[in-house]
């Protein structure tokens, strides 16, 4: 922005009398409007008019350097009584006061101005472990009501300003500075009873910290398995070798974080954190060389799935991922199904059981994937499937013919489990109605149920009379799980 400069006007006159070079003088009115700086030069201008009746013997105004105490005042020149500006052609080293008098061609000027002197930065330290500047400036002196102060940077040397801010007190942070500039700074005062009036400090300038900050590091992804939470990331690769790198967690949805490791290497892509029993938050701060944060990522949260079997089918619940906007995708992992559905915004949802028929295992194993940018995967959750056994109800030791998905003959009467062969045995026995084994199969992992049923046969093979028998059956699982289960069947003995 460009810098105007503003003026106001003040009266007075004062009786002068002169100790040496100083003058001492008493004020009673101002004629200086505003004293500033000239942002290219460094000069200090000061401006007035014409007091309200100008003494008809004026020859010329004398200009002051205000010295302080009783207005000990040093002159610094004579201008002509048509001039009512002047510029000190000395770059001040500190905050510098002017007063001005009436050259009326006797020994003592007539009237003179109470002093006046511009806002001056006398202290502008920049903070390279916060990247701040701390500035502190004298107020300015003169106007009748204190200014307010308008703080102005620029990181461009000087071709653009941007204000900072605007305040009260001669004391300003300006925080976040960017990396490697030369970066100004001056404050601006405003008369608070013209605002059009206005005047500028000196411009003081700061080479800022010259190891290059990250622009960016983020959480990519979370894989949670065994307790342990896999973390991906992304680093700026080319910030500067010289910042640490801290891994944090804390409890979801607090704030408790504590740091879980630390590394340099901005090539590092991953980090694993063991010990993860719950739900935690995760986040990763880039740290400067007095170990303060320079940048902090996202924040990602692992997930925890639970299922449990109901029947034919699984129920799947999961806790809420913190990625915004995040749907979730359900994989069946065992059997190796893949991808169950997508989209999915809710956090539990019911599923048929898929045909196990085809895998040597019991293991029904799930997994949940959060996605939205980030991706938060949960650790695979397992039950061990307890299928639904089916015992007929009637076996003819005649016939031959062959049930259509089963394949099982009507002379086989044993159970249907519609799981792999290879993860169960069972022991079947048939007793006569007053309790008389008739006979006895036993599958074992290995065999062919189907070979392992009863045809409705005594165990010298003779086939049984029609009449109801009562059967005793005990599975045994893989998984170690027994079910037991006893009924009824009917022999009917058609050729």
């Amino acid at each position: 922005m460009k810098r105007w400069l503003y003026y106001i006007v003040s009266i007075c006159t004062c009786c002068v009398s002169t100790i040496g070079n100083a003058q001492v003088c008493q004020t009673y009115g101002n004629i200086i409007t505003a004293v500033t700086t000239d942002p290219l030069t460094g000069f200090q201008v000061i401006q007035w008019k014409d007091p309200a009746a100008l003494n008809a013997s004026a020859i010329k105004y004398i200009v002051y350097e205000y010295l302080g105490g009783a207005y000990c005042t040093q002159e610094i020149t004579r201008v002509p009584i048509t001039q009512h500006t002047y510029t000190d052609p000395v770059v001040p080293v500190s905050q510098k006061k002017y007063t001005i008098a009436i050259d009326i061609g006797t020994a003592y000027p007539e009237p003179i101005t109470h002093e006046h002197g511009p806002a001056f930065i006398y202290e502008c330290n920049y903070d390279a472990c916060n990247y701040a500047l701390q500035l502190k400036w004298n107020a300015y002196v003169g106007w009748a009501q204190s200014p307010e102060y308008r703080v102005y940077a620029s990181e461009d040397g000087g071709a653009n300003w941007s204000l900072k801010g605007t305040l009260s007190s001669t004391e300003f942070v300006i925080a976040n500075l960017p990396d490697n500039v030369n970066y100004g700074v001056y404050v601006e005062a405003v008369n608070a009873d013209d605002t059009n009036v206005r005047s500028i400090s000196n411009t003081r300038w700061v080479m800022t910290a010259t190891q290059k900050r990250p622009a960016y590091i983020d959480l990519t992804s979370i894989d949670y398995r065994n307790e342990e939470s896999l973390l991906g990331f992304s680093l700026d690769l080319t910030a500067d070798p010289a910042f640490q790198y801290i891994v944090q967690r804390a409890p979801s949805g607090t704030a408790d974080f504590e740091q879980r490791g630390q590394f340099a290497d901005k090539t590092q892509t991953s980090f694993r954190d063991t010990d993860v029993s719950t739900v935690f938050d995760y986040r990763l701060l880039a740290v400067n060389a007095c170990n303060l944060p320079v940048r902090t990522s996202n924040v990602l949260n692992n997930i925890i799935l639970s299922m449990e079997q109901e029947g034919s089918n699984v129920q799947l619940e999961w806790t809420a991922s913190n990625i915004p906007g995040a749907t979730y995708e359900i994989a069946c992992v065992s059997p190796a199904v893949g991808t169950l559905a997508t989209g999915i915004v809710a956090t539990s949802v019911i599923l048929p059981i898929p045909d196990m028929m085809a895998y040597p295992s019991l293991e029904l194993c799930y997994r949940i994937t959060a996605g939205n940018g980030a991706v938060s995967s949960s650790a695979t959750a397992c039950i061990n499937y307890l299928p639904e056994i089916y015992m007929p109800d009637a076996v003819n030791p005649y016939s031959t013919v062959q049930h259509p998905t089963t394949l099982r003959r009507r002379n086989q009467f044993g159970p249907v489990i519609n799981i792999h062969p290879s993860t169960y045995s069972y022991q079947l026995e048939i007793y006569s109605r007053n309790g008389t084994l008739v006979a006895r199969m036993n599958k074992s992992l290995t065999d062919d149920p189907l070979e392992k049923s009863w045809n409705g046969t005594h165990k010298n093979g003779d086939i049984v009379r029609e009449d109801i028998y009562t059967y005793s059956l005990k599975v045994t699982f893989v998984s170690g799980k027994t079910v037991s289960k006893t009924g009824t069947v009917t022999v009917i003995a058609e050729e």
